[in-house]
């Protein structure tokens, strides 16, 4: 009998993909951003960049005693704050990806500076999945991690169903789903 069969003569099995520990930074997936996620970039980013074009037009039609024209001036503002920030907002959720590592999490983002930060597992402290009123109306959660670091203590990662939320919670921390830690 050889090392590849058993006792009871039948032959073992090749080394399971799943059950063998990955190697350190292997990626074992991406993680799937909710699609609401997108709709809530575009209307966060239509709000500031609207309000910040709308005081520099105020601004300048007093400056100016444009009277009635001023309306149309704000209305103007407006209009192209919107579409820059619905342009925004989705760049912004083009650029926003989130990969499980087999060592931690990978957030990528940023539309004119890309960013990438990297949890590692060994270093989260604790984490947190939160929900607002339309996140739970829609099934999405954040989750935020916090480490022990200086630099970067908390990274937040939105946009999330909330089953992966709580199953990369549980699997950061390397717990029983479920369980409450006591």
């Amino acid at each position: 009998m050889n090392d590849e069969t058993l006792n009871s003569g039948t032959k073992a099995p090749a080394s399971d993909p799943i059950s063998a520990p990955a190697e350190p930074g292997a990626v074992l997936g991406p993680v799937l951003i909710h699609p609401k996620e997108r709709l809530m970039a575009c209307v966060g980013a239509a709000f500031w960049f609207a309000l910040l074009l709308t005081g520099p037009s105020i601004a300048l039609s007093v400056l100016l005693h444009l009277g009635f024209a001023a309306a149309a001036l704000i209305a103007l503002a407006i209009a192209v704050g919107i579409w820059l920030g619905i342009r925004f907002g989705q760049a912004e959720h083009a650029h926003y990806a989130v990969s499980q590592l087999s060592d931690g999490l990978l957030v990528k983002r940023g539309v004119f500076w890309h960013t990438e930060t990297f949890v590692p597992r060994s270093r989260i402290q604790h984490t947190e999945v939160n929900q607002g009123p339309l996140d739970r109306s829609w099934g999405m959660a954040s989750l935020s991690l916090h480490t022990a670091g200086t630099h970067v203590e908390k990274v937040t990662v939105s946009g999330l169903f909330r089953h992966d939320a709580i199953r990369l919670r549980d699997e950061l921390l390397d717990r029983q789903a479920g369980s409450d830690g006591a």
